[in-house]
């Protein structure tokens, strides 16, 4: 009776010891040892028995005794050990409850949308807000579960080794809630980044689209103000009033609203959620149609002093020194837009990329290169080394999306390079328009606004390579958990086992669609159906392990009894 009771016993701390494993800090481990070391007494005062009585000794009944007393000691302890982790895993459990309960997910994403209104049908944004309506329907589901798991760990009442089952049961619900809540915790990390993505994208496409109608109305104000100061110098006119007609007052009005539009432009950049975005950008662009009148206003005042007193030819060539000065802003933009796309373009092939394509000039090559060592220090750029793992994770996972990403910067790359070389041809800049401008200032500054609006729309391909990327995290670990599920010697022919493997077929398939998906748009979806696949064949997999261990107690729970009636 006393072996089937240590054989019990035995099973019973096999149990102790995988929720130690479970359990935080040291001390669950220390009790585990401390019950193996039980266990080994136990089985130690057996082998001295054995011993005396294979020799016969004469003090056999004497030694039956203290060995019988030493044993029931042991089982006593042990009792008492196990009682202690049952304690501990209760008390976790409820820790654990707590956290989970904690975490907040984004299940109102519809809020989301109308703050993103601007940007949320452009992919990076529309596929990560997707994304997190799915995980917050999914952690509701991790959560519920974990409810269960806390009333069957709370119910659970362990009083000796003669209720294995329901020591069984809560190392199952402790393995199970630490399951979910880790779960639950990497998804809610996963939430949180997902949301500071669209935050900074958000930033950027507001910015840009900014920038793109903003560009001619800084061309504009600056054409305007070289004039007046131009007039100023090379002409007199009676009673003190401006040559240009326009006041310095309202010159410099025009640049105080300026200043109060880049105040908005910086709150956009500090802000910290969508809506405050939303609200600097609005009041940013606010201020367009205040300076479109203002400059149209001076812009009418300057012609029509010219209508009356036309330019001289020293007037007119420094004008169109003048222009070609703002004109050259449009290179320096150049540059700075295909010297990001070449990072960008770096960052998704995973390799340091030169240039579009073949047709990269080594003229255009050497002068960014040299241009670049040069401002180094006053532009900040740093060096292009790309995390080559990024762009090997996404290619594995996600093939047909890495090619069309490639693929789509380096056509905006390509475009950069085509309009950076247009910007850097010379022109022969006039007042040659009705009313008021010049053709060749005009084309420079409309490829200035493309240049703009193509470094714009060129970080969307580099934001869909980070959304991918975080999913890529994802499935390596749904990848982990199932070398985990099977590598555990599962009954043959059990249920949980055959439902497993038709899931894992469902899994196989899935991670195949989403491989070869033809649009970024269908996979929210696919990631979804492979989290909750995964999710089943786990919830199996403690359904197989806890009925595995449960059988091995039945087997020692009727071996005990049937010592016990022998």
């Amino acid at each position: 009776m006393l072996r089937a009771r240590r054989s019990l016993v035995s099973s019973l701390v096999e149990v102790a010891t995988r929720m130690a494993d479970e359990l935080p800090g040291d001390q669950a481990q220390n009790i585990v040892k401390e019950l193996k070391n039980k266990l080994q007494t136990v089985e130690r005062a057996e082998r001295e028995y054995e011993t005396a009585k294979g020799r016969r000794d004469p003090k056999l009944p004497v030694i039956r005794n203290e060995v019988i007393e030493v044993i029931n000691s042991s089982f006593e302890g042990s009792r008492i050990d196990l009682l202690q982790l049952v304690n501990m895993a209760k008390a976790y459990g409820e820790q654990m409850h707590a956290r989970c309960s904690g975490r907040h997910f984004s299940t109102n994403v519809e809020r989301f949308r109308e703050e993103l209104e601007k940007c949320r049908d452009i992919t990076p944004v529309k596929v990560s807000i997707e994304t997190l309506s799915l995980l917050g329907n999914v952690s509701v589901t991790l959560k519920q579960e974990n409810d269960d798991q806390l009333r069957i760990l709370r119910s659970a009442q362990f009083v000796n080794e003669y209720e294995p089952q329901t020591f069984v049961d809560i190392y199952s619900a402790i393995a199970a809630m630490k399951f979910r809540m880790e779960t639950v915790e990497r998804l809610a990390a996963l939430d949180k980044a997902l949301k500071e993505d669209i935050l900074g994208f958000q930033k950027i496409w507001m910015r840009g689209m900014l920038q793109v109608n903003r560009i001619p109305l800084e061309v504009d104000a600056a054409l305007v103000r070289k004039l007046h100061m131009l007039l100023l110098k090379s002409r007199r006119t009676p009673g003190g009033n401006p040559p240009s007609g326009i006041p310095d007052a309202d010159i410099q009005s025009v640049q105080d609203v300026f200043a109060q539009q880049d105040a908005f432009v910086q709150a956009l950049e500090t802000a910290q959620d969508y809506n405050a975005v939303a609200v600097a950008y609005e009041g940013a662009k606010a201020f367009n149609e205040k300076l479109k009148y203002l400059l149209e206003l001076q812009k009418n005042k300057l012609h029509a002093t010219l209508e009356r007193q036309p330019l001289t030819k020293e007037e007119a060539n420094a004008a169109n020194e003048a222009m070609a000065t703002i004109a050259e802003i449009a290179i320096d933009d150049g540059e700075q837009c295909w010297r990001y796309l070449q990072t960008v373009n770096s960052e998704i092939s995973g390799k340091y990329e030169e240039g579009p394509g073949v047709s990269t000039g080594k003229a255009l090559r050497q002068m960014l290169t040299t241009k670049k060592k040069a401002g180094t220090a006053e532009s900040g750029e740093a060096i292009i080394n790309p995390d080559s793992a990024v762009a090997t994770g996404v290619k594995h996972y996600f093939s047909e999306r890495w090619h069309h990403i490639d693929n789509t910067a380096r056509e905006h790359w390509t475009k950069a390079q085509d309009m950076l070389e247009k910007v850097r041809k010379g022109a022969k800049y006039k007042l040659d328009k009705d009313g008021f401008g010049s053709t060749a200032l005009d084309a420079k500054t409309n490829l200035r606004v493309e240049i703009a609006r193509t470094k714009t729309e060129g970080s969307s391909p580099f934001k869909l390579l980070r959304y991918f990327n975080r999913l890529v995290k994802e499935f390596e670990s749904y990848d982990e958990m199932l070398k985990t599920v099977f590598v555990y010697q599962h009954r043959q022919g059990s249920q949980e086992w055959r439902q497993i493997r038709t899931l894992k077929e469902k899994f196989d398939s899935e991670k195949a669609r989403a491989r070869d998906s033809e649009t970024s748009g269908v996979v929210p979806g696919h990631a979804d159906t492979i989290l909750r696949t995964c999710l089943k064949i786990w919830t199996l997999f403690e359904s197989e392990r806890s009925a595995q261990l449960k059988q091995a107690m039945d087997k020692a729970l009727a071996d005990l009894h049937g010592a016990t009636q022998g």
